[in-house]
């Protein structure tokens, strides 16, 4: 039996859809949720448009603290209860560690966007959490869950 989802998150499309796929799972089953956000310098300050100095890492934070109240929220309104987390280093590896560590029976992640032309269906994170992953590993493309969907999906077990 699923009894803890840990979802990786991100401001990306398919980043939400993997967290209302999480969430129509969690509903029925009353599993816990763990929601991670791995911080990455080079892509958070590409995300914040390359701010420096003292303003960076408020920046960053503040960035972060969005993904994941939105996240929180969203599990309120699905009265699922979401534990949030930021995590460090290789985002691959963090989410893979943290799903270790954590005891997830699942790990549930967005597609993620291919970066180059003539990459494989999935981009490179998504790419290596698969490939790497020792628990089973849920890829959910972006629009692939709607609003209403977690009363839907009661009878999932």
């Amino acid at each position: 039996m699923i009894e803890r989802i840990l979802v990786a998150v991100d401001d990306s499309a398919d980043s939400l859809a993997a967290v209302r796929t999480t969430l129509a799972l969690a509903a029925p089953l009353g599993a816990q949720v763990l929601a991670v956000h791995v911080l990455t310098d080079h892509e958070v300050d590409t995300a914040i448009g390359q701010v420096s100095g003292p303003a960076a890492p408020a920046g960053r934070a503040h960035s972060v603290n969005r993904v994941l109240s939105r996240v929180s929220a969203m599990g309120q309104a699905s009265e699922v209860a979401v534990e949030t987390a930021v995590l460090t280093g290789g985002a691959g590896s963090a989410i893979l560690d943290r799903a270790g560590t954590w005891g997830a029976d699942l790990v549930v992640i967005g597609r993620s966007a291919r970066l180059a032309t003539g990459e494989g269906y999935v981009g490179a994170l998504t790419r290596h959490v698969l490939e790497f992953a020792d628990r089973p590993t849920l890829v959910v493309p972006a629009g692939r869950v709607e609003r209403g969907d977690v009363r839907r999906h009661r009878d999932i077990r």
